[in-house]
């Protein structure tokens, strides 16, 4: 092989190399990308079940106290039945 053979192998065999790595650094990029979505999704699925839940619970307790205050009980005994009086 002479000089000029020898050049343009180590060219190509660089120029794949860098090639690969870029492709390689591509797919790594995209990986983390899609595992940081999935994580925000499903942090953001936690959040919304946990928002859910905590607005049934309100809510159930305004209408109960509404029932119960509709059905003459008092302020202080609705507090006391809800456990938020002694």
């Amino acid at each position: 092989m002479d000089t000029t053979e020898n050049n343009n192998y180590d060219q190509c065999v660089t120029n794949d190399t860098f090639i690969e790595y870029q492709n390689a650094a591509e797919w790594n990029k995209d990986q983390r990308l899609t595992s940081l979505k999935n994580s925000i999704s499903f942090t953001n699925l936690w959040l919304g079940i946990i928002a859910a839940y905590c607005a049934f619970e309100l809510l159930k307790e305004i209408v109960l106290v509404i029932i119960l205050y509709n059905a003459g009980t008092s302020v202080i005994e609705v507090l006391q039945l809800l456990g938020n009086l002694p």
